[in-house]
């Protein structure tokens, strides 16, 4: 374990001062509220780096609230598993965004740190971060492009429809206090319950597409979307992927296949939202589905679990049949997302306190993706190259055959295929499951490591059936990895 002070200025240059390490993180913005105490640290890291490249540490300071803390002004230590690892100062550069410093890992394997303080509050953790020798160990198949992994929460609420701060603080609380690598204000065409939404706001659409502009930088990307709100069929995340694109209001295009329809040319996608539905929300009607335009679903939000497991932060009052779970037997292409659904307009908050029936912390979805450019997270969401959490960042590698999430794997009619599976978690796991549709059918216990690492072969397989992962850390954190389907070649040729 190496550990390194982070001192006061002019001692040392390679080191950088806590005062720039806190307050590159949480500026102050106008209408914060004031912050209560006591405050802890909230850090991190890349979770896919290159030895040998540096990357940006990215700390904030939080109250219980998961809101901006004081200017704390004291020391830390920032310890990390790697002994060869460098810590450097950033090129002096103006906000938004400068990282606190830049760590170069040069031992590959999975790696973990703490950023601790020396007035004993809460220490944040760093990791898990895989560190890989060159680009061809991030390639899933050869010839194939390297792939890492970005985080976002992109399903939020502002003051312009029925949340609590304006659009720039949305953007803002994504960029300088969460670190998410993107986020989308998914404002309400129209809030039936206190009839607020873009529809009842003439400036509201574009308001909130000159912020997304706005708070883009290197690292950080914004889409465009909103939120359909149709009480009939069920909610719908809306991502288009440029900036020229304008919503269609539920009271303009009034189901899900007129949508399509109204969206028809833009590139737009969907993710079906909150699908169990709670007290406040309505739940899916599975044949309201359109395939192609619907391509992802939450698993889990800010309002609980849509997994079907009542055990696990359950929603308010869950509909029996409408999980995500549920979509995949009954033959339903979805991919999965986990989003908070933030009416505190603060998107990847790590202690949201509950507001109104979303009672949780948000969820985070990963995004295995050849950037963090608009462009290639906008691809790699369609396409479902994801995993959902629940908020804790898991890192993860799934592969069936060399099909990664969101892909299908052909096959012949009775084959058997190889399965490998790769999890590391920020402390330690209790479980990880192989799943086949809506049942388990491996299960690996992790005995208290923070890593599990798998090499099966399962099948024969039904013709769709869809390959996948869950699991669980001792923290009670859990996963969901986003199906690889089976196709039979036979059924493909007919």
């Amino acid at each position: 374990m190496r550990a390194v002070n982070l001192p006061k200025p002019g001692i040392c240059a390679l080191f950088v001062p806590i005062t720039l390490l806190l307050l590159a993180g949480c500026g102050k913005e106008e209408s914060e509220p004031p912050p209560s105490s006591p405050f802890r640290l909230h850090a991190t890291l890349p979770s896919v780096v290159l030895a040998g490249v540096p990357v940006p540490l990215l700390v904030s300071a939080i109250d219980e609230r998961g809101l901006p803390g004081p200017e704390w002004t004291g020391q830390a230590i920032l310890r990390v598993d790697d002994p060869r690892a460098e810590l450097t100062a950033p090129e002096a550069a103006a906000k938004p965004r400068k990282p606190a410093v830049l760590v170069t890992f040069h031992t590959p394997g999975i790696h973990r740190g703490t950023v601790t303080c020396d007035t004993g509050e809460a220490p944040a953790s760093v990791g898990p971060v895989r560190v890989v020798a060159s680009e061809e160990d991030l390639r899933a198949r050869s010839g194939g492009a390297a792939l890492r992994v970005y985080w976002g929460d992109a399903h939020g609420h502002s003051d312009i429809g029925d949340g609590v701060n304006p659009p720039r603080r949305y953007f803002w609380y994504a960029r300088e206090i969460a670190h998410l690598n993107y986020t989308c204000l998914s404002e309400h065409d129209f809030q039936q319950f206190i009839s607020r939404g873009l529809d009842t706001s003439p400036d509201g659409w574009d308001r909130i597409a000159a912020q997304a502009r706005a708070a883009r930088c290197d690292g950080f990307t914004t889409f465009l979307g909103w939120e359909w709100s149709s009480r009939v069929h069920g909610h719908r995340v809306i991502f288009f992927p440029d900036d020229r694109s304008r919503f269609v209001s539920y009271q303009e295009a009034d189901t899900p296949a007129a949508l399509a329809e109204a969206l028809r040319g833009t590139g737009a996608f969907s993710v079906i939202a909150h699908p169990v539905g709670s007290r406040l929300t309505p739940t899916i009607q599975w044949d309201s589905v359109v395939g192609g335009f619907d391509r992802l679903i939450e698993i889990y939000s800010g309002h609980g679990t849509m997994d079907g497991d009542p055990d696990f932060r359950p929603t308010s009052d869950p509909a029996e049949g409408r999980t995500a779970v549920d979509a995949l037997r009954r033959g339903l292409r979805l991919s999965f997302a986990a989003f908070s659904d933030t009416h505190l307009s603060t998107p990847g908050n790590p202690s949201p306190p509950p507001i109104r029936d979303a009672t949780y912390p948000g969820g985070l979805t990963a995004v295995i993706a050849k950037s963090s450019g608009r462009a290639d997270l906008f691809e790699a969401l369609r396409d479902g190259r994801t995993y959902a959490t629940s908020g804790e960042r898991f890192l993860l590698d799934f592969r069936v055959g060399d099909r990664l999430p969101g892909e299908t794997l052909s096959s012949k009619p009775g084959a058997k295929y190889p399965v490998r599976g790769f999890v590391a978690a920020e402390h330690a796991l209790r479980r990880v499951e192989l799943m086949a549709g809506g049942k388990p059918i491996r299960q690996f216990q992790a005995d208290g490591h923070p890593e599990i690492d798998f090499a099966v072969e399962i099948g024969p397989l039904p013709d769709g059936t869809a390959v996948w992962l869950r699991g669980e850390s001792v923290d009670g954190e859990r996963f969901w990895v986003s199906p690889v389907w089976i196709a039979d070649e036979m059924s493909e040729s007919r």
